[in-house]
């Protein structure tokens, strides 16, 4: 992809250090941009060998049940902002005890704008 498609994928107002070198990925098959991992792959996200430690969610309830474990297993932490994914007892205490049995913290967000 040129510059101006990566650019394109970025948050507005983010502004790369320098041009995106669009031949630098990981091994996982992220292009990383000033330390980031991008990718719309989950398996490349979750596949990275990078030191990320914190893992937002931000992409609806669907995402923290089909991803959400995942990340716990993985002895990252997962910040939750959909938590009306947890209103499933079960689902809750399983990425309670996921989290836990990992060293992982479920943080939930709470709250609207």
């Amino acid at each position: 992809r040129s510059n101006e498609e990566i650019r394109s994928l970025l948050p507005d107002g983010y502004t790369p250090s320098a041009d995106v070198d669009t031949t630098t990925t990981t091994d996982a098959g992220c292009l990383m941009v000033d330390g980031s991992c991008f990718t719309t792959d989950p398996n490349n996200f979750f596949g990275t060998n990078s030191d990320w430690n914190l893992c937002v969610e931000a992409a609806g309830q669907s995402a923290v049940k089909q991803h959400g474990k995942r990340c716990l297993e993985m002895g990252r932490d997962l910040m939750i902002t959909s938590i009306g994914a947890l209103t499933d007892d079960a689902f809750y205490e399983d990425l309670s005890a996921t989290a836990e049995a990992n060293g992982s913290r479920l943080i939930l967000c709470t709250g609207s704008m």
